[in-house]
């Protein structure tokens, strides 16, 4: 009696992938070679006391904290200690 043969390894199959999958078009996303966008306007340059001031002379900004609740004593805690007796 003679030992059995071996069997012929299989190459593994490779299934296709059910989707197809394209070049990315370069407009979706933009070119490498696109140019950049223009810059905006630099805003100038100001010192923390000049931007302070302008802040202080904005209107819009009393009328949001204007808009805001004002003080509430649901939460808050009394300012004295309780009396021990």
């Amino acid at each position: 009696m003679t030992a059995p043969r071996k069997r012929a390894r299989r190459k593994p199959v490779r299934k296709q992938p059910a989707y197809v999958m394209a070049e990315v078009p370069d407009d979706t996303f933009g070119a490498a070679t696109d140019p950049l966008p223009p810059k905006g306007p630099e805003a100038p340059p100001l010192t923390t006391d000049e931007r302070f001031e302008y802040l202080l002379n904005n209107p819009d900004l009393y009328a949001a904290a204007h808009s805001l609740p004002g003080p509430s004593r649901v939460g808050a805690l009394p300012t004295t200690h309780p009396s021990s007796i």
